[in-house]
Parts: structure tokens; C-alpha cells; sequence
């Protein structure tokens, strides 16, 4: 009997110090898991002085061992009440914790009094014990019986493995002491029961590590949160190998990817640069988008991938570039009988007046020439306005392409630049956004502007290409409708050019606004790091 008492008894001290350990080092910082490892310390504390009392001395661990036995039972009521009864009064507690405290400083008291042994020693302790234990044991279990009860079907196991402990422990304990009381002689059932408790308890802290452990805890919410998002995620380590995607990611992809090598080679590249950028996958489109967590050691970095279907977005997009497309051939058709009609009538002029025969006007055939280039211009610009715009994109670095541009200007005196270095590069037509800053410039010169300035800015997930003049400013009736097609303020203008303008700056996912400074006109054009 001394062998299987004193045997369970340092199983119990054992399991009860790695609970306590655990729950001090891991656990969330609430009232449960305090009481809960206040409940470890207890079992360890007992029955390690259950084991000592064996072992070494007989006088002194025999004393300290029922401050355990003693405050377990007010501990378990307490846990078990905070469970069932969250909002519970104060003062249900009082009289298990006077009751405790009392049978404590009795215990400790026979530290200093050798007479008090023979009081722990006869049937009184059991006597004076057992009213403590019973009725607060038994009030922590039909507690807990009533939480298991009524708590919904998923999270039961929560509260039944302190159930399932208290039933172990408790019914052992008490049939100790009945025994004792009967027969006079003490069985390990206590001892036995409670190292029992304490391997139901390890089994239900491992099993819900979610709620015992703040480490598992944060990374089921983690995953949770991770799930729940609309926007796919992947881990990837330095080598390229997949070691998360959630959900949303694998919905995109259509299965689970492997590593980033069987992916597009943009997935791979947006993750080594950081760099957003636009992949069209079957009939999706996503924005992919990578941030890179690195860690001391090299192996643990991580490059997060986040992918987003803009596929409705990209229509969008098209849809209104294609309304818009239409509107402006409506109001082209309209207007381009109204602008034809001039330089038609002079070329008809023209040709009646080169009757057979006639000398040869050279000064008519210049405005035959110059009607007809202009009718030519009409036409040609008309059809632009009106055709879809495709950008062929590719990876352009606007300041270079604004050196070129200036280069090769007719009017490279009059245009100053300010371009800000270290542009990251963006993905744009390089020959249609070349065709909008020519644009602007010749306009702002045509202007009257004897002095251009071109400059360049990162904005965010934007970059700013602006046109200055110190030209006439735009009046306020025609700033309204700059952009809309055969509206313009030079005299010999076709008002088609900042039509088409705006066309393509839409196309490439940018926007292109016109303002008034005090002195001049100012245009910026917004692109998109990725168009």
C-alpha cells in the first residue's frame, strides 16, 4: 500500500509541477488559467510533500502537505463558479476561502507545536476536513456539470475534462477519508485519484492547446483571420517552397501550389522585388503583391504573396473605356460633319477656281494642301478617338522616356525638367504615354508658353508626371470640358488631342487632370506603379 501511495503520490507531484510550468510560461494572462495553475501548484505542492514526508522526515512535510489538500478544493470551487457563473458575487467565495484559511493556519500551527501531531494523526482531522471538502467539491462539479450542459455541442470538451478530473479525484478522496474514519486505516485512493486528475488534466490542455496556450491560441486566430479574408495568401521561404496558402489563394490558383517555380514567373518575381504587378490566369485577372518578413535566421525569412481577383475591376475598366469610346464617336459624329464643312467648302473653292487652262496658283495649291492635311487630321485623329485602346505594357523608366522625348522636341530650348530620382520603373505603352507628354508639351507651346517645365514625383502607389507653362490660363467655361472632343482654345485646333489624351491615361488604370496656377496652366498625369 506504501509503495503504490507514495509511487502515485510523486506521479502526481510531477504532473502537477509540469501543468503549473506549463500554464505559468504559456498560458493567456486571465482568471481561468490563474486558477487553473493555482490548482497545479496545489496537486505538485501535496503530493511532494506526500512523497518527502516518506522519504525524508516525517514532522515537517506532514504539516505542508494539507495546505494543498485544504486549498484545492475552495480552488476548484472558485474555477469552476467563474466558469459557470462569469458574473457571479464576491461573496459566494467567502466562506470557502475562511473555511480554508482556517484549516491552513491549524496545519501550520502544528509546525511550531509538536502536541497538534496527534490531532493530524486521529479520526478529528478527517472530521474537521471533510465538511470543507465535500460541499465545495461538490458545488464545483454540479457547476461544471451545468456549464458542460449547456454549452453548445463543439466547445463541450472545454469543460469536460475539469469534470471528468473532479469525478476522478474527488469520489477517491472522500472514500479515503470515509475509510479511515470507519476502519482506521488509510488506502492510496486519494493519492491515486488525484494523479489520475492530473493526467485527464494534461490530456485536455493538450487537446485544446486553442485556449491553454497563448502560442496556439494566436495562431489559430491567425488562421482564422487568414481564412476569412478574401484575398489569397501564400508563405514562401527564401527557396521559393510553398509553406502556407489559404483558401482564398487556392481558389484563385485552382489547387494547391507547391512552391512559387510553378506559378506564372511574375509570382516569383513579385516576390523577390516587392513589386506589385497584374497576372492574367485563365479567364482571372489578379493583382499580386508580395511582403517580405525576414529573420536572423535565413532560413525562417518569409515573402507573403497577396493575391486579389480584379478580374471584375479589369471589366469594369474596359466596359467604361468602351462607353466611353462611344459616347466620344456620338459626339465625333455630330461634330466632325460641323468641322469638315470649312475646309471642304475651301478646297472646293479652291479647285473651281483652277479653271482649265489657268495659270497655276502656287498660292492655292498651298491652301488645297493645307485644307486637305487638315481634313486629313480630323480623320485620322477621329478614328483614334474612336478605336478600343490596347496598351502593349511593358517595364518603361518614365524619366528616360522624358530625356528622349526632349530630345528630339522641336522645342527642347523652351522645355526645363525636374525629374525625381530613383523612379521605381512602371508598366505603360512607352509609345502611347511618349504620345501624351508630346502632346502636352506642344500644346502648352502652341499656347503661347515660352517656357515648359516637365517633372516627375512618386505619389504613393502613383507616379506623377506634371506639364507647367507660364502660358494664358484655360478660361473657366472651357476647363469644365477640356477633355470632351472638338473643345479647345486655339484657333486652329482640332480639340481632339487632349480627347485622345485622357483615352489612353485611362486605358493604363491612370487619371490626367488640368488646373490654373496664378501665372500659367499645370497637367498632371497619375499612373499606377503597374498599369
Amino acid at each position: 500500500m506504501d509503495g503504490l501511495r507514495y509511487g502515485s503520490s510523486l506521479a502526481a507531484a510531477i504532473v502537477g509541477g509540469f501543468l503549473f510550468a506549463h500554464v505559468a510560461a504559456r498560458a493567456p494572462r486571465n482568471i481561468y488559467t490563474f486558477l487553473m495553475g493555482g490548482i497545479f501548484l496545489c496537486i505538485h505542492e501535496w503530493n511532494l510533500f506526500e512523497w518527502l514526508r516518506f522519504h525524508v522526515a516525517s514532522h515537517g512535510p506532514a504539516h505542508l502537505q494539507m495546505v494543498g489538500i485544504t486549498l484545492l478544493p475552495t480552488l476548484f470551487f472558485h474555477f469552476a463558479l467563474k466558469l459557470a457563473e462569469p458574473d457571479h458575487r464576491p461573496r459566494w467565495l467567502v466562506p470557502a476561502y475562511a473555511s480554508a484559511l482556517a484549516l491552513i493556519v491549524v496545519n501550520l500551527g502544528g509546525l511550531v507545536d509538536r502536541r497538534l501531531d496527534a490531532f493530524f494523526d486521529s479520526r478529528d482531522w478527517y472530521l474537521a476536513l471533510l465538511p470543507h471538502v465535500v460541499p465545495f467539491s461538490a458545488a464545483g462539479i454540479v457547476l461544471l456539470a451545468r456549464r458542460w450542459a449547456s454549452a453548445p455541442r463543439e466547445s463541450r470538451g472545454i469543460f469536460a475534462f475539469p469534470l471528468v478530473a473532479a469525478l476522478v479525484a474527488v469520489p477517491l478522496g472522500v472514500t479515503e477519508a470515509a475509510v479511515h474514519l470507519v476502519r482506521s486505516v488509510d488506502p492510496p485512493l486519494g493519492n491515486v485519484g488525484i494523479a489520475a486528475a492530473g493526467g485527464v488534466f494534461w490530456w485536455g490542455i493538450t487537446r485544446h492547446r486553442e485556449v491553454f496556450d497563448s502560442l496556439a491560441r494566436l495562431r489559430v486566430l491567425t488562421n482564422r483571420l487568414l481564412e476569412a479574408l478574401r484575398y489569397g495568401i501564400l508563405s514562401a521561404t527564401p527557396a521559393g517552397d510553398i509553406v502556407y496558402a489559404n483558401d482564398a489563394s487556392v481558389a484563385l490558383l485552382g489547387a494547391v501550389p507547391k512552391n512559387l517555380q510553378s506559378l506564372p514567373p511574375e509570382f516569383a518575381k513579385v516576390a523577390a522585388t516587392g513589386r506589385p504587378d497584374y497576372v492574367k490566369l485563365g479567364p482571372r485577372v489578379l493583382r499580386v503583391d508580395a511582403l517580405r518578413s525576414d529573420s536572423p535566421v535565413p532560413a525562417e525569412s518569409r515573402a507573403f504573396v497577396l493575391l486579389a481577383d480584379v478580374t471584375r475591376e479589369y471589366e469594369l475598366l474596359h466596359e467604361l473605356a468602351q462607353r466611353e469610346s462611344l459616347a466620344s464617336l456620338g459626339e465625333a459624329a455630330a461634330t466632325l460633319a460641323h468641322e469638315l464643312r470649312n475646309p471642304v467648302a475651301a478646297v472646293q473653292a479652291t479647285v473651281d477656281a483652277l479653271s482649265p487652262g489657268a495659270a497655276i496658283d502656287g498660292a492655292a495649291v498651298e491652301r488645297l494642301r493645307g485644307q486637305t492635311a487638315r481634313v486629313r487630321d480630323l480623320l485620322d485623329q477621329s478614328l483614334a478617338l474612336a478605336r478600343p485602346i490596347t496598351p502593349d505594357l511593358a517595364s518603361c523608366d518614365l524619366n528616360a522616356l522624358i530625356g528622349r522625348i526632349v530630345a528630339r522636341s522641336p522645342h527642347a530650348g523652351r522645355i526645363r525638367t525636374s525629374l525625381a530620382p530613383g523612379l521605381p520603373a512602371v508598366r505603360v505603352d512607352p509609345d502611347m504615354t511618349g504620345q501624351v507628354i508630346d502632346n502636352l508639351v506642344r500644346n502648352a507651346v502652341e499656347a503661347g508658353a515660352e517656357q515648359v517645365e516637365l517633372a516627375t514625383a512618386r505619389n504613393g502607389n502613383r507616379a506623377r508626371v506634371v506639364v507647367r507653362n507660364r502660358g494664358p490660363r484655360i478660361p473657366p467655361e472651357v476647363m469644365g470640358r477640356l477633355f470632351h472632343p472638338f473643345v479647345t482654345t486655339k484657333a486652329a485646333g482640332t480639340g481632339l488631342g487632349l480627347a485622345l489624351c485622357r483615352k489612353i491615361v485611362i486605358a493604363h488604370g491612370g487619371e490626367i487632370e488640368a488646373r490654373n496656377l496664378v501665372d500659367g496652366v499645370e497637367f498632371e498625369v497619375r499612373l499606377p506603379w503597374t498599369s
